[in-house]
């Protein structure tokens, strides 16, 4: 079947490229291959149209990635019920209806609107939401069943609803303006993998509460650290302390106390 683009292997694994020729025969081609992950992306060689076309011939698939198409309305991705990993960083507005996916384990957005929604999904193990307005953070269905939670430039000031991720098991808070209090993480005690940037943030003892911590990344400007706080967390496997002089300072003492190789 002549014009069918299909990656194997990378980050991606393997996935099929929508394109405006392969459009008509690629449903048929994917299932006959057992190929279940999309791609519609815009570029030298993707979907190249200023519009979604009907996706309801590739409802078998589970896996989507909608990269920079330059089309404006993607609402079409809403009947594909059958959904299990979702990734969208694409310019459009579309408010997606994140009720449609019932089956979904894994959701990627970038500055969506309605994505609030998504914290309602309740077979959710993994998010990553970046550049969220202050109201698009609520407590959902999805806090219970999240095992990794990513969370990008926002400038919100209040996480204290993570309290209810008991099962968590990765954390990343990156590029936090306003973030100061981190006591919530006293109860997220299942977590292994611990990342956090906050340039506001004073002080970061609360992480002695997470026995079960294997990687350890904290960065702040403004914070001080004492060893004391880290060095009976046993399980670590990686620990780094960044901003500032003092946190270096503790940083080393910790790995070496432990026994941690800097890498």
């Amino acid at each position: 079947m002549n014009n069918i683009d299909v990656k194997v292997g990378g980050y991606h694994k393997e996935f099929a490229i929508l394109t405006p020729e392969n459009y008509e025969k690629l449903p048929a081609y994917m299932q006959e291959k057992g190929i279940k992950k999309l791609q519609i992306k815009d570029d030298s060689y993707g979907w190249n149209r200023d519009y979604m076309p009907s996706l309801k011939s590739f409802d078998f698939i589970d896996e989507l990635f909608v990269f920079w198409t330059g089309i404006d309305d993607i609402s079409e991705i809403q009947c594909l019920h059958n959904l299990k990993k979702l990734y969208l960083d694409n310019g459009d507005k579309t408010k997606i209806d994140f009720s449609n996916f019932s089956f979904l384990e894994v959701l990627l957005s970038w500055d969506r609107k309605n994505i609030e929604t998504a914290w309602d999904i309740p077979s959710l193990k993994e998010l990553k939401l970046y550049g969220l307005k202050k109201k698009q953070y609520k407590e959902g269905e999805s806090l219970k069943s999240l095992l990794s939670l990513d969370l990008r430039s926002t400038a919100v000031e209040d996480l204290s609803f993570l309290a209810q991720c008991k099962n968590l098991r990765k954390l990343c808070l990156y590029y936090m303006k306003q973030l100061k209090d981190i006591s919530f993480l006293k109860n997220l005690e299942q977590l292994e993998y611990l990342s956090i940037e906050g340039n506001k943030i004073e002080n970061f003892s609360v992480i002695s509460f997470l026995g079960n911590l294997k990687k350890c990344s904290l960065d702040s400007r403004i914070a001080t650290a004492d060893s004391n706080d880290f060095i009976h967390l046993k399980k670590l496997e990686s620990f780094g302390l960044f901003g500032n002089n003092q946190m270096l300072k503790v940083s080393k003492e910790v790995r070496e106390l432990l026994k941690i190789d800097k890498n």
